[in-house]
């Protein structure tokens, strides 16, 4: 299923939202990952980009700022986006990087 969605409903009023519940959304930046799914978001930050190099799931409309972890309490929930993230990290050809690095401090070398 693609990603992209048309915003036009949204846009004219004929919708609340501009995804459903079950439409998704899956990138990938400097080898961290990300999936948006409903109220849902999943991502990693590796160490190299001052996160802890482990997946985790926030509900980012009653936590918009991401401090609640939710992987234990909905581990359905974290187990569905991963397979979705591994199927779009497979589709893609997203290429791992080292967990330690840094784009920005390699590039100040």
């Amino acid at each position: 299923m693609p990603s992209g969605v048309s915003m036009k409903p949204f846009l004219e009023s004929e919708s609340k939202t501009v995804r459903t519940e079950k439409d998704w959304f899956a990138f990938e930046l400097f080898g961290n990952g990300f999936v948006i799914q409903g109220d849902f978001k999943l991502m990693k930050l590796r160490t190299g980009m001052y996160g802890d190099g482990k997946w985790h799931l926030y509900n980012i409309k009653e936590n918009p700022a991401e401090t609640v972890p939710l992987e234990d309490k909905y581990p359905e929930k974290f187990e569905s986006m991963m397979k979705i993230y591994q199927q779009y990290a497979k589709d893609h050809n997203i290429v791992e990087v080292a967990e330690d690095w840094n784009p920005w401090a390699a590039a100040a070398n």
